[in-house]
């Protein structure tokens, strides 16, 4: 047995045949001694006896038949064949999976009678679900962060105003994810509607000062919209680049997780960026177009909801009682901080979140040295 397995090894070779100067180029040899049909190991000579070869078709039957069978896929309790599709380093795994499926859709026409093609995996599907997810959050965030500025401005022309801060943003967002060769995955999307509430904030002090000067001091559209953007511009930019500074960090982390974060940090940084180029071009400019006010002075102050007044007293009382009350603000605010560090031991610590993806995987070990067959009974049963 030995020197057959050592006859069959040694004949059923592919080595280096030395290397050919052909002008400028060099040409690599090699010569080819791979068998390529089962006739051909018949005529392998195992040993000499007598001074005649003898040939592994003298002592065995060489037969092209069956791989011996090393896998074992069942499915609904029968036996099939299970292929696994995997995409490439830098491919978008949605796509190669719908392509996938149109192929399969395809080779379902042309397979044999009695032969039946099943996909029952597909990862895309949990994407999907994620990305859907994300979306509707995205509308949800905005469709409620106009709400809120219908609550408090109580002005419909101003709501319209704020609202078209975040798509613009947001689409802007988009051109800039576009140049750095981001996709619209589960960081970017969590990137994007977690900004949802910060690009419209920066629209909103805009159109309130701008509202303000309407209001209160009578002034026309347009006046309101310089004065009001240039009396608050400096403190808006000082705000929307304190965000920057914090996200920005994220997107220069290192090693493994730089993997996870990088666009996340981009994103935000890039989104709040857009937030404050909109607040100080198309907020002040669809302001002096559209936004309109009923009364101004005194009278339109006094016609202010109950529930504003209560909040403006309200915030009045509790800024002339910390103003009065200073050191104990300040003692709250660092006992708080001081807390954070007992806290965080107290919180679990991990690297990526569990995601519940309604699948159960379960894994078996068995004794080495088990059988397919063994196994395969076990499971069975």
């Amino acid at each position: 047995m030995i020197q057959l397995r050592d006859a069959i090894v040694n004949e059923n070779v592919e080595e280096p045949g030395g290397r050919m100067i052909h002008g400028p180029e060099q040409v690599d040899l090699r010569t080819m001694g791979r068998i390529t049909s089962a006739g051909q190991f018949g005529d392998i000579i195992i040993a000499y006896r007598g001074g005649a070869p003898i040939r592994v078709r003298d002592v065995a039957r060489v037969e092209d038949t069956a791989e011996e069978l090393r896998v074992w896929a069942t499915l609904d309790g029968k036996d099939v064949v299970s292929v696994q599709v995997t995409r490439q380093m830098g491919t978008n795994t949605v796509q190669i999976a719908d392509e996938v499926k149109r192929r399969v859709e395809l080779l379902k026409k042309q397979v044999p009678p009695g032969v039946h093609l099943q996909i029952i995996g597909d990862i895309s599907t949990y994407i999907k679900a994620s990305v859907d997810s994300l979306l509707e959050h995205l509308i949800l965030g905005s469709v409620l962060a106009s709400i809120v500025v219908l609550l408090f401005i109580r002005n419909l022309r101003a709501v319209i105003i704020a609202s078209v801060a975040i798509p613009a943003s947001v689409i802007s967002t988009f051109t800039l994810m576009k140049y750095m060769n981001f996709t619209l995955n589960n960081m970017t999307l969590l990137a994007l509607t977690l900004a949802v509430g910060i690009v419209i904030d920066d629209a909103i002090i805009v159109l309130e000062n701008i509202f303000r000067y309407m209001e209160e001091k009578g002034v026309g559209p347009v006046e309101a919209a310089i004065e009001g953007t240039h009396e608050i511009g400096l403190a808006v930019t000082a705000t929307t680049l304190s965000l920057v500074i914090i996200f920005l960090p994220v997107a220069f982390m290192t090693g493994y997780a730089r993997r996870f974060v990088n666009e996340f940090g981009w994103t935000m940084a890039l989104s709040i960026m857009v937030s404050l180029l909109v607040s100080f071009t198309l907020t002040p400019m669809m302001s002096s177009r559209l936004l309109k006010v009923k009364e101004s002075g005194e009278h339109a102050r006094s016609r202010e909801s109950k529930f504003a007044k209560w909040i403006d007293h309200s915030y009045l009382q509790a800024l002339e009682w910390s103003l009065d009350h200073r050191a104990r603000i300040i003692a709250v605010c660092a006992g708080v901080f001081l807390l954070t560090f007992p806290l965080y031991h107290l919180v679990g610590r991990d690297w990526i979140p569990t995601d519940d993806q309604n699948e159960i995987n379960a894994s078996v070990d068995f004794p080495e040295g088990q059988s397919l067959d063994r196994r395969s009974r076990f499971c069975r049963t």
